[in-house]
């Protein structure tokens, strides 16, 4: 019989992805502070993130992705501080394709590449471009350029309500 929308499986299956998001971010952020901090800020920061209630909450028990667009988005970061620029790039163009709330951090990654120098900002260009053709090539075959931007440009005032009873920007 295959599984339904209402079976354990299904359910695990769906949340497996965003949970996964967050044990890379707590590696990750165990990475980043163990090498500007030492061994111990490394374990609290791992620590504090992964057995944070809104951790648990967010992917695990809601099933919401938003783990996975912060890992491409931290892992940007990460990238950018130890000067691998073109690899911060290529993750930046794959928060912004996993979802456009990544927008959010685009004005930082701008003021980085562009007060870093002009072989920076074109190394940012080259890695966001390649990035960004790479990962939509397979959704244009057979289709136009205009039916693949459609999903990101037509997403704006689809949904009534962005975020109704948020205390957020948006």
């Amino acid at each position: 019989q295959p599984p339904t929308t209402t079976s354990p499986g299904f359910h695990i299956l769906i949340k497996f992805p965003a949970i996964i998001a967050d044990i890379l971010l707590a590696f990750l952020l165990f990475f980043l502070l163990r090498r500007w901090k030492g061994r111990m800020a490394g374990f609290l920061a791992a620590a504090a993130f992964i057995f944070h209630p809104a951790v648990f909450y967010d992917s695990a028990y809601w099933g919401q992705t938003d783990a996975i667009v912060t890992l491409f988005m931290t892992a940007a970061l990460t990238a950018f501080a130890l000067q691998w620029t073109a690899v911060s790039a290529c993750f930046l163009s794959v928060a912004l394709l996993t979802k456009l709330q990544a927008i959010s951090v685009l004005p930082l990654f701008g003021l980085l590449f562009l007060t870093s120098g002009w072989k920076t900002l074109l190394k940012g260009i080259a890695g966001f471009s390649l990035t960004a053709i790479v990962v939509l090539l397979p959704f244009a075959i057979g289709n136009t350029l205009e039916s693949v931007m459609h999903v990101y440009l037509r997403a704006v005032g689809h949904y009534p309500i962005v975020s109704s009873a948020a205390y957020n920007f948006w």
